[in-house]
Order: C-alpha cells, then structure tokens, then sequence
C-alpha cells in the first residue's frame, strides 16, 4: 500500500468514528457585533415627491445612508452605483440617499432617482440642515468650498433603532461587499 492510501485511511478511520458517534465539528463562530457609533438625531426632510420623511419613519429596519447631490459629477455617481449594487444584493434594504446641495428640489430629486434607475429614498432639506445632519449627526464631512460642495464617500450603516454600526467606503467595491454582509449581522 501507498503512503497515500496509508494517510487516507488514516484520516477517514477518526473522521468514520466521530461521525458515528454523533459528534459535531464546531460551529463557525457568529459574525462579530457591530460596535455602535452613534445615534442618528432626530430629522423632518422632503422626499422627491415633495413628501415630508420624519426620520423615525426609518426605524424598525437596517438601513444605508448616503450624502451626495444631484449634479455632482464626481463620487456621487459612483456612490448611487454602489447603493444600486446593494439594493440588487439586498432587495428588502431601505437606501436613502442624503442632498448635500440646499438646491436640490424635490423635483430634481426625483429626476436624478429615474435617470440613475435608483428606487429609493432621496431627501433634502433647508439650506445648513442636510449638512449639520451629516457633520453632528452622521458625523460625515459636508462643507461648501470656493463654491463646490465637498462631502464624505462614506456609506453609512444603520441599524433598526437608528443607531449608526458603520462606514464603508462607497468607492470602494470591497467595502460595499463587506457592507453587504454586515448588514446580515443586524437583521
């Protein structure tokens, strides 16, 4: 006989008497908890359809957040690939996509939801307040420079009793990958 045949035999005959025995491998350990990193404050916005949106209307479920503005040619396209990439992993997720821009209307709001195929939430709000939920609440950069808006690429994981669990870079699609199975981890 081989000495490969010999170490498969040698292995199988353990392996043969385990089983019959009724003895189990260990389970994989549970996905680690997510640490909370804050709570998402209290919020009235408009929705594309002109709708107000209270934010406890997000409570009850995880949900993804996101900051970006409609003519934003940069990272707010890729930003609304990446939520439409979960949105097709993760169907029953809420996505809610953030206007950094105070001119953004609901009217463009829905306009850049149909143009970009995107099925969720966008909102908006007065001048200052869409940015003061990102920096204290979110705690997400947002700033008006030399007339460009600049804001966080981060997405923003929250879970069903609005508690912020965490940031994944909406660039990166490695990131959103391991968005995705964080979120199996809240439901």
């Amino acid at each position: 006989m081989t000495t490969k045949a010999l170490l498969w035999i040698a292995l199988a005959i353990p392996a043969g008497i385990i089983l019959a025995a009724g003895v189990r491998p260990p389970a994989p350990p549970p996905a680690q908890a997510l640490e909370v990193l804050g709570t998402v404050p209290s919020f009235t916005l408009t929705d594309g359809s002109g709708r107000s949106v209270r934010s406890d209307e997000l409570l009850g479920a995880p949900w993804v957040g996101a900051f970006i503005f409609t003519r934003c040619a940069g990272q707010c396209p890729v930003m609304t690939t990446r939520m439409k990439s979960v949105r097709r992993k993760l169907p029953g997720i809420r996505l809610v996509s953030f206007s950094v821009d105070p001119a953004d209307s609901p009217a463009a709001l829905a306009k850049y939801s149909k143009e970009n195929g995107a099925d969720w939430l966008f909102l908006t709000g007065r001048p200052g307040q869409v940015k003061r939920l990102s920096v204290e609440g979110f705690r997400l950069s947002a700033a008006e420079r030399e007339g460009e808006l600049i804001h966080s690429d981060k997405l923003a994981l929250i879970d069903k009793a609005g508690r912020i669990r965490g940031y994944f870079d909406g660039m990166d699609v490695a990131a959103v990958d391991a968005l995705e199975k964080a979120v199996a981890t809240l439901q």
